[in-house]
């Protein structure tokens, strides 16, 4: 998996109960990545400090962009 993807406990959690039925807890999931090899660090980006302009951009052209690749 590319790096460029942001993922939450809880969106990894909705992932492998949507794909693979299993059921887990924030808790359990993050033991599982972690045994899996996979790291984590904290989000640093928040939208308190986004640039009203760049975030127009993203939401006008980027995104729905990204939807027709898909």
């Amino acid at each position: 998996m590319p790096n460029k993807y942001t993922w939450t406990l809880k969106l990894a959690i909705l992932y492998v109960k949507r794909e693979f039925g299993e059921t887990f807890s924030e808790r359990g999931m993050s033991k599982l990545l972690h045994r899996l090899g996979f790291s984590h660090t904290k989000a640093t980006y928040t939208m308190a400090l986004a640039d009203p302009e760049e975030q127009k951009t993203f939401t006008d052209r980027t995104f729905p962009a990204l939807k027709k690749s898909l």
